[in-house]
């Protein structure tokens, strides 16, 4: 899963296709689709990706809901012979990812009551 800031207009995805050949005129399909809604979020064509050691990287303005933090499903395919080279998910929040936790702002504890209690013989 790919953990992405929702506040962010730029968001850098890196990956390992399946298979992947960087010369050539072949064009790759980078769509994004909210999961919740089935609808597309970003869908664009590169003819390349960016090379980094092992793996690759594409960056753009993903369209992200900046308002909710959400899934999205991430497919990466090339047009001419349209064989899925990648699929994810992504998950956008504004919360760090050391201190993601579900129940952000959702829930809080009670601190009024103390935890002692009395005994009789």
């Amino acid at each position: 899963m790919i953990v992405l800031d929702r506040t962010q207009s730029s968001h850098t995805i890196s990956f390992i296709p399946s298979s992947y050949e960087p010369t050539g005129s072949a064009i790759f399909r980078f769509k994004v689709i909210k999961e919740q809604q089935n609808t597309e979020a970003y869908n664009q064509t590169t003819s390349s990706f960016t090379a980094v050691d092992y793996y690759y990287t594409y960056t753009a303005n993903l369209n992200l809901d900046s308002t909710v933090d959400q899934d999205y499903l991430l497919e990466i395919t090339n047009t001419a012979t349209n064989e899925v080279l990648y699929r994810d998910k992504i998950f956008a929040t504004n919360q760090t990812v050391a201190d993601y936790s579900v129940n952000t702002g959702k829930y809080t504890t009670n601190t009024t009551q103390s935890n002692d209690f009395l005994v009789y013989d």
